[in-house]
């Protein structure tokens, strides 16, 4: 009974896997589609649509963050720390040793003058960017607090790197979900509209993929 029991458990835990690695298979493809395509006009967007929106983030009425080494107010960033182990294996080398994201609801301003919310609140964000270098010898009252949230205190004294992107209003984005709410009043929706737009995930349970450049 116990043999048959573990045999169920596998099998279950392999359906699962396989479940998992057939949606994340899914989602790529749709994004890469999506991306080989132009970006929609928010004031066009039509509920249940898969869409890719470009524009430009505004903070309006939006208590910003503050991205914690660089502390540059922004709608959100993503901020991961290396260091250089010279022990490890005996293999010298940098190893990841903690990462960050923070977002708070923003709002993208399309070319058309349609608005678009995005509530990031309640709805994951996949911060993708282009690294064009990492940091050395971040100041230490700063990464410390980082380290302490990732339960890393020990890697405080050592040499380390970092990266930090920050989504500072009017930064120019592109996003990729799926359109919860068409704009209201077509074009200038963001000046005549007590709302516009909103984007979910692709599918439920996903992240909107949000892209933006670092700042250089």
């Amino acid at each position: 009974m116990g043999g048959l029991l573990v045999i169920a458990l596998l099998a279950v835990t392999g359906i699962v896997v396989l479940v998992g690695t057939a949606r994340g298979l899914l989602r790529r493809r749709a994004v890469a589609r999506l991306l080989r395509r132009p970006p929609a006009l928010i004031g066009e967007l039509r509920e249940g649509q898969l869409a890719r929106i470009e524009g430009r983030v505004s903070a309006e009425d939006t208590p910003l963050l503050r991205s914690p080494i660089e502390e540059r107010p922004c709608v959100g960033y993503y901020v991961g720390v290396d260091y250089f182990d010279v022990t490890r294996h005996h293999v010298p080398r940098w190893f990841p040793v903690a990462e960050e994201t923070a977002m708070v609801p923003f709002r993208v301003v399309g070319d058309d003058g349609a608005v678009l919310d995005v509530d990031a609140s309640s709805i994951d964000i996949e911060i993708c960017f282009i690294e064009s270098g990492r940091v050395l010898d971040p100041p230490r009252d700063r990464v410390r607090p980082i380290l302490r949230r990732n339960d890393r205190r020990s890697a405080a004294g050592r040499n380390l790197s970092y990266v930090e992107v920050a989504i500072e209003p009017g930064a120019r984005v592109s996003l990729i979900g799926r359109v919860l709410r068409p704009a209201s009043g077509g074009g200038g929706a963001y000046r005549r509209s007590a709302h516009g737009a909103a984007l979910g995930p692709l599918r439920d349970g996903d992240a909107i993929r949000l892209d933006v450049k670092p700042r250089r």
